[in-house]
């Protein structure tokens, strides 16, 4: 296991302006970028259409097949976009979970991460003014886990009540 430090784990979930990521950046830990992921997904229409309109394949299909074809295998690819993403996002998140505990304790990272309604719901707009604040590594952290705890002070009911439902849970 390796330890990734603040930064690493907040450029792998935000771009530069503090702004959370659809598709995690595998940069920082050691993977590949998320435009270069995000370019690969945009060439796939254009190489399937490059498939199904080449010389050859039109000539046997002929245009409406072809059509319909582009129209199933788009859909295809939507799906098959849609879970790479969530496999590749769950990889990440799997992969910075240890460094995440050993900053934060156990401050679940899925519930920082989530776009539901989450005790830690604020933290990317908290992190997005941090960052317009140019602050080094040490004091962005303390930043953080003072925003966090601001946070869980507000949302007091909320985690009591996600702690009884996990007890809840592990008693059956």
């Amino acid at each position: 296991m390796q330890n990734y430090s603040l930064t690493t784990i907040l450029e792998t979930l935000t771009k530069k302006n503090g702004k959370k990521r659809l598709l995690y950046n595998f940069g920082p830990v050691g993977g590949w970028n998320s435009s270069i992921i995000t370019m690969m997904f945009f060439t796939l229409p254009f190489i399937e259409f490059a498939v199904l309109f080449n010389p050859y394949s039109f000539a046997y299909l002929g245009i409406a097949q072809s059509i319909i074809f582009y129209v199933v295998f788009s859909s295809m690819l939507m799906i098959l976009v849609a879970g790479l993403i969530f496999a590749l996002n769950t990889n990440l998140i799997r992969k910075i979970t240890p460094s995440w505990n050993a900053l934060f304790g156990e401050r679940d990272i899925t519930l920082v991460l989530s776009s539901g309604v989450t005790p830690y719901s604020k933290f990317f707009p908290k992190y997005k003014e941090l960052v317009n604040e140019n602050l080094n590594e040490e004091m962005m952290y303390k930043a953080l886990l003072n925003a966090l705890e601001e946070m869980e002070e507000e949302n007091k009911e909320m985690l009591d009540a996600m702690k009884r439902n996990n007890n809840l849970r592990n008693r059956d």
